[in-house]
This record gives structure tokens, sequence and C-alpha cells, in this order.
């Protein structure tokens, strides 16, 4: 080969090398692109203040010396000389008296996963069902924080799986387990004994088991008189009457009244009906605001009726409450990655003509791979530094909208590198 051509060639792969160098560089640049992921959020309008429950609420004492074993959880309703504890001797009576309780409800769902009557009729496929449908149950109250209805779903899951063992043939029956637990059951029993005396309630209302100090120094008759140094006070813990040999105490009612100190807001208003989350708990309560007080430019006081009271704030004195006014859960979009472009689209007019036009869209730049594509958004919530879009991730028929996990491109791109 003459030197004309050799030099032909090494020019021609010298071009290949630079341009293949070139796109690695050019592709390496694109990988590097800072991009942020599209993840669902939740943005909540809402206003959020340390609220103080008041009831009318009265102190059950017990003047003598022992262990306390209270008969009832806390917000239980009881009526008129209803025993609401047992004084024994020491703690570890108690504790005696509460394995055997544990023992015999044992035993009591081993009896009745046995019976004949339940295991001759009873499908393996159908007590999985039942199962699986218990577990979900468990976990929504488990999320709810309702642990006294937890442990009745877990009861039936142990009876259910009780039965299927039986059905099954896996275990043949349960007699020789329960014996043993009877046994250890009488011996709990012993060890247990009789109560010293008992404590009894002289009116119906709800039992409350812990007191805090303050059942004396607030009360719904007097709420008008709070004033905002005197909420931030209780909400500090100050002013407290405790007092002594207190066990418990009974309110009247279910119902109570939530008094704090907000800034003030044209969207309180008195009459007006509200949901309300407090603390962690995620259940939703219906509240009313019975009054609300400017006091001046940064303080308000509101005061909320809830009728939808239950034990898992009964005994609640202080909690972040958060009054819901608007709550959306979108696709969370940095405003600074927000671009527009034009896209050719069919589009009819009022006398039924199809014509193609360019129509601006709102969306973003995300990187798929190596390639670049444009994502529409659907804007449900602007905030300062982003946007909540309606998440389509489930829809296939809205590919062309921004999903999750998508790698938002926060640079501004070039035409030249979107695919279309």
């Amino acid at each position: 080969m003459d030197s004309s051509a050799t030099k032909i060639l090494m020019s021609w792969l010298i071009v290949f090398i630079l341009a293949g160098f070139g796109a690695h560089i050019y592709n390496s640049v694109k990988e590097n692109v800072p991009t942020e992921e599209a993840v669902t959020y939740t943005f909540s309008d809402n206003i959020v203040f340390d609220g103080v429950f008041v009831r009318n609420e009265q102190v059950v004492s017990y003047n003598g010396s022992g262990a306390v074993d209270y008969i009832y959880p806390d917000g239980s309703k009881l009526s008129n000389s209803s025993v609401i504890a047992e004084i024994y001797d020491s703690e570890s009576q108690i504790y005696a008296k509460k394995k055997a309780e544990e023992l015999e409800d044992e035993i009591q769902l081993l009896e009745r996963s046995q019976k004949p009557g339940t295991t001759n009729y009873a499908k393996p496929e159908a007590i999985k069902l039942q199962v699986d449908e218990l577990y979900l149950t468990m976990t929504a109250q488990i999320e709810r924080g309702d642990f006294d209805e937890v442990r009745k779903t877990e009861n039936e899951i142990t009876m259910l799986m009780n039965i299927y063992n039986v059905v099954t043939q896996t275990e043949t029956d349960y007699n020789a387990r329960i014996k043993e637990l009877k046994t250890q059951a009488e011996s709990y029993r012993a060890a247990c004994g009789e109560p010293l005396e008992s404590v009894s309630t002289d009116h119906t209302g709800y039992f409350v088991s812990r007191t805090d100090g303050y059942e004396t120094v607030l009360n719904t008759s007097d709420i008008d008189s709070l004033d905002v140094q005197k909420i931030k006070d209780v909400v500090a813990g100050k002013g407290a009457n405790k007092q002594e040999n207190a066990i418990g105490k009974i309110l009247d009612t279910y119902s109570c009244k939530i008094v704090g100190v907000v800034k003030p807001s044209t969207r309180i208003l008195k009459g007006s009906n509200l949901k309300a989350r407090f603390g962690s708990l995620n259940k939703i309560y219906d509240v009313t605001v019975s009054d609300v007080k400017k006091i001046d430019d940064e303080n308000s006081i509101v005061i909320l009726d809830c009728e939808d009271m239950d034990e898992m704030i009964s005994s609640k004195r202080v909690e972040k409450t958060e009054l819901i006014f608007q709550e959306f859960t979108g696709l969370k979009v940095p405003r600074d990655a927000i671009r527009f472009r034009n896209i050719k689209e069919e589009v009819t007019n009022e006398n039924g003509l199809k014509t193609t036009e360019d129509v601006k869209y709102k969306g973003v730049y995300v990187r798929v791979g190596q390639d670049v594509e444009f994502k529409k958004i659907d804007v449900i919530y602007e905030g300062d530094e982003f946007v909540l879009s309606d998440d389509k991730s489930d829809d296939e028929s809205n590919g062309d909208f921004l999903s999750l996990y998508d790698q938002i491109i926060m640079e501004e791109v070039k035409e030249s590198d979107v695919s279309d």
C-alpha cells in the first residue's frame, strides 16, 4: 500500500477515534447532569398549635397502702358503684393475676379451636383467606394506634391458625397443651391470692388511670376566662395542683374542649366544622370552632368542641393539634426544573375541523438512560420552592406525564438533546 493511501486510512482512523472519544465524553457529561428524583410528597395547608384538653374531671383517691391493679382500661365507661381498682400487698401478686388471666384466655382459644362443630366444616382455603384479611385489619389498627383492637384481632388470628392445624392434621388436638396450661394457671392463681380491698366510683363517667394535677385547675365552665399566658403555662407544665393519693379520675363525658393559642387567621371562623389530628395519631377527628378571640396581631385564642373522643386521647392534656384545611399529595417538582415546550398536536375546532397546532405545555426534562425526554406535569399545588404534580404513574395512557422515580434534570437542556 502506497504512502498516500496509508495517510488517508490513518486520517479516517483518527477521525473515528476522536468521534468515539467525543461521544464518550458527551454521554459522560449527559450522565453527570444533576437530577432530582420524582417522589411522592404530601403538603398540608394546615394550622398546628399546642392544644390543651379541657374536661370536667373528678379525681379518685385511695389513702391506704399497697399495689393498685386497675380493672378497666383508660376510656372505659363506668356505672355508679363500679369497682375501678383492687389493692394487693405487692406487685408480684398483680403479675401472677395477669399471667393467670393470659393463660386462661389461651386455654379458651384452644378449646374453641378444637370443637367438632368448628373443625368438621372448616376449609383450609377459607381459613387462609380469613387470616389474610385479619392481617390487613390488624395493620390498619396498628397504624391508628388502636392497640386494644389489635389484641382482639391477634386472638382471632391465633384461633384460626389453631383450627387450620387441626383441619390439616398438623395437630390431632390440643388436650395435652390445655392440661399443661391449666396447671400453670392454677399455680399463678394461688400465688395471686385475694385483694386487700377494692376502690369504687360513686358516679357514672369514663375512667382514666392517670392524673396530672390540672383536674381542679381546668374545667369547661371556666374556659372563657383562660388567657394566653394561662394556656402557655399549662403547655409548659406550670400551675398544676397534684393531689396526693390520686389513683385515677372520672370524666363526666367523652366530649371535651380543646383550647390553644394561634396566629390570627381568617380560616378559623366561629361555628365552622373542621377536621383535626392530634399528635402522631393517624385518626382524624371532627371538631367545631366554639369560639375564636383575637388578642393582638400575633395571638388568637381558639376553642374547639370535640364530640368524637376515644380511649386513645382520653388521658391527653396537651397535644400537638393540627387543624386540617387541605392536604395535597403528588410528585414533588422543584420550581427551578420547570420548563415550557411546544408540542405539535391535532386539535379539533368548534366546527369539527382538525388541524395540527403547537400547544405549549408545562413540564420537566427527565433522563431516561442516555436519552432526554420532556414530561408534562399536572400541577395540583404551587409552593414557593416546589410544585406538586398529579401522580399518573399507574395510568398507562398518560405515559407522557411525569412518573414516580423519574430523574428530573435540574439544568437547562438544549432542544437538540431531546428525544422525540
